[in-house]
């Protein structure tokens, strides 16, 4: 166990023994095995251990081996710890030889061997039913990625996952690797993989459906119904109730981009397979609808300092116009100028044009300034989808929603998640900027809310270098005072003798950064020095500012960040929108207020054209809990009108910068 330094009169020597024995079961664990796992493993929360079948345990490492795996891991002898396996295979008794053996391969995995892909074959062959089994496969889906070989990465990563003795920490990083691989793969093994993933009940239920919209986005009408004549989407590759909810994710992602043609195709598919079901009235009632014309006000910054923010994000709407067809979108275009003296001005304009929904306002004070209007009567019918802001701003008019990818919203995503991966007890850091302070807040706000603690709060100057003594000081200020009383007193017990440093167990279980990429890197060297080890760090997108890895990732390896991967994904939509942005707009880059302009869009038509209805009937079907997909992530809007990103994961591995979910 790591413990922060600090320093009491200790009263023999037997006493260094005893305290160690008395922190750790203070501390609530017990004394680690030597392990080299592939990597962080995420606990299993949200997974339904009632109705799903129970892993294996982690298999356990001889003392022998974790030496020898920790001599080339740690101590950075790669060779001498090959061949001290090498040995040990040869003249151990059987077990301990053939734990050498797999150890031995993984080893040689790492150290790019191109001999090892054939003595993994041969222990494959050899030991099938062996625990390590898994892990092996991890590892050569590894050795697979790092060649950038997505075919053998599915199928080591689908070996591993059907392995009978397959554990937790390995289904994680499988499906993790799996999923990358799957992302940059055609897209009928795309969308297999996905539906694959899905239909494995020992995953989150939020994981399986996010993993179900991505095979509904990839999957074609032709797969679709070879699928179905396979009996796949009915209890083979997916359970029945899931074979619904994919062919209803499919027909709903139709709808959103006007192939009206394919949504009637699979309200007919839902209708003869599911007759009866919820999913099979929803696709017809869609499929029956009679689609008109949009009439959607948009409330953009177009002059002014913030100019060039409003004009990215309108073209991305004109591109979601294109998509559709004018017949079905008509844009009513206000310049709010970024002064939110002007923004009840634009409001009042597009109303008077009769827009049904409002796009914007882009600034959090424009929005303010509209909401006495919106109270109104001639304003409550209005549904206004604001394109910046938070929960706070979004609970104040039940016609207000936000729909945006800021810091503070990525913040509140990360608290969740932290929280679902088992964090409790955090400690925050912050730079001392307004942006990093609402950042900062926005997760605290949520984790505390969800039942979290926020065990110490601490502001960093922006320009600082060296930030150890305030570390330090938030080490002090976190530290377990029961356990420090119960030291006194087993320390009393002692026959003084010099001073000796008795460390400190870490009492939080996650530290959030509301920092940058630069400052995270150097963190994470000095959160180390005061022995915050073995702790997940968490961030958002803030992170991502090209030097994150200065540091080539020393201590991030636990690090989890949020962020979307629009506009540089594969995926065919997003590459649809590069190819018809690169056609307007040659020689620039499209940044993510175009995609989440794009996303509004296509949102506000669905519901305002397709759809038809209007005013309260918008704002209820805003809050539909199976939300809108698009360019920059699926989207729920809460009971308080806040649009609930599903951003991706992303970490450090080997010095690279990797999605993790």
């Amino acid at each position: 166990m790591l413990m922060f330094g600090r320093r009491y009169r200790a009263r023999g020597l037997a006493a260094t023994a005893m305290l160690a024995a008395t922190l750790l079961l203070a501390a609530g664990c017990a004394p680690k095995k030597p392990s080299a796992p592939a990597g962080p493993a995420r606990p299993a929360q949200g997974v339904q251990e009632s109705a799903a079948p129970r892993l294996a345990p982690v298999p356990a490492m001889s003392p022998e081996v974790g030496a020898l795996v920790r001599q080339a891991l740690e101590g950075g002898d790669m060779a001498g710890a090959i061949e001290g396996l090498t040995r040990l295979a040869a003249e151990a008794e059987p077990s301990l030889a053939v734990e050498a053996r797999f150890r031995r391969v993984q080893l040689m995995l790492l150290a790019g061997d191109e001999r090892a892909p054939a003595e993994a074959a041969s222990l494959l062959a050899a030991y099938p039913d062996e625990p390590l089994v898994p892990y092996l496969r991890l590892w050569l889906a590894q050795w697979a990625e790092a060649r950038q070989d997505d075919a053998a990465v599915l199928r080591e990563a689908r070996a591993a996952l059907a392995h009978p003795k397959l554990t937790r920490e390995v289904a994680d990083h499988a499906a993790a690797l799996g999923s990358a691989a799957a992302r940059r793969s055609a897209d009928e093994a795309a969308a297999r993989w996905f539906l694959e993933m899905a239909g494995k009940p020992f995953f989150p239920d939020d994981q399986r459906e996010a993993w179900l919209r991505e095979a509904a986005a990839r999957a074609s009408l032709t797969l679709m119904e070879l699928l179905r004549g396979e009996g796949m989407l009915s209890g083979g590759l997916l359970p029945k109730e899931l074979g619904r909810r994919f062919l209803l994710h499919a027909a709903r992602m139709r709808l959103m981009t006007g192939d009206m043609a394919a949504v009637r195709t699979i309200a007919d598919w839902l209708a003869a397979d599911f007759p009866g079901s919820p999913e099979a009235s929803q696709a017809a009632e869609w499929a029956g609808g009679q689609v008109r014309q949009a009439r959607i006000g948009v409330l953009l910054p177009l002059s002014g300092r913030y100019a060039r923010f409003g004009r990215e994000a309108l073209r991305g709407m004109r591109l979601a116009m294109d998509a559709l067809g004018d017949d079905e979108v008509m844009l009513r275009i206000a310049d709010t100028g970024g002064d939110a003296s002007r923004c009840a001005d634009a409001w009042r304009e597009v109303v008077a044009a009769e827009a049904r929904v409002v796009i914007g306002p882009l600034l959090p004070a424009c929005t303010e300034a509209i909401l006495p209007l919106m109270r109104a009567a001639e304003g409550s019918n209005v549904p206004v989808i604001a394109l910046a802001g938070g929960a706070e701003l979004a609970s104040r008019s039940p016609a207000l929603f936000v729909h945006a990818l800021g810091l503070p919203t990525q913040a509140g995503f990360m608290a969740r998640r932290a929280w679902r991966e088992g964090s409790r007890r955090v400690v925050v850091l912050e730079a001392d900027t307004p942006s990093a302070r609402r950042e900062a807040d926005a997760f605290a706000q949520t984790f505390v809310a969800l039942g979290g603690e926020v065990a110490d709060r601490v502001s960093l100057p922006a320009h600082g270098v060296d930030y150890r003594a305030a570390l330090r000081e938030m080490r002090m200020r976190t530290d377990d005072e029961e356990l420090l009383a119960m030291l006194d007193e087993e320390l009393s017990l002692f026959i003084a003798m010099p001073d000796m440093e008795i460390r400190m167990p870490v009492n939080f279980d996650g530290v959030y950064l509301a920092l940058s990429g630069r400052r995270v890197a150097l963190l994470a060297g000095q959160l180390a020095y005061v022995d915050v080890r073995d702790v997940p760090l968490y961030g958002t997108s803030r992170w991502q500012d090209g030097h994150l890895l200065d540091d080539r990732g020393r201590y991030l390896s636990r690090a989890l960040f949020s962020d979307v991967p629009f506009p540089n994904s594969d995926a065919p939509d997003v590459r649809r929108f590069a190819a018809a942005w690169r056609g307007l707009w040659a020689g620039e880059q499209p940044g993510k207020l175009a995609g989440i302009g794009y996303d509004t869009v296509l949102i506000a038509a669905l519901l305002a054209g397709r759809l038809g209805l209007d005013g309260q009937g918008i704002m209820a079907a805003l809050k539909d809990e199976n939300g809108f997909p698009g360019l920059t992530g699926h989207v729920r809007f809460d009971e308080n009108g806040m649009g609930r990103k599903t951003f991706k994961l992303f970490g450090v591995r080997r010095g690279r910068i990797v999605p993790v979910d």
